[in-house]
C-alpha cells in the first residue's frame, strides 16, 4: 500500500516509520522549514528527532 504523510514533524515521522516498518511504500512531505530533518533522511540516515 501507498501511504503518504502531510507533514513531517514529530507526530507525521513517527506515523511515517511506523506505516514503513509494517512494509508500505511511505512518502513523507514536509515544508522548506523541514528540510534540516528531512536531509538526513533522504540520505539514509535518522530522522533528527530520533537521536
Amino acid at each position: 500500500m501507498r501511504v503518504t504523510v502531510l507533514g513531517a514533524g514529530y507526530m507525521g515521522s513517527a506515523m511515517a516509520s511506523v506505516a514503513s516498518r509494517r512494509g508500505h511504500d511511505v512518502r513523507l512531505w514536509g515544508t522548506w522549514l523541514d528540510d534540516a530533518m528531512l536531509e538526513p533522511c533522504e540520505r539514509g540516515s535518522e530522522h533528527r528527532g530520533y537521536r
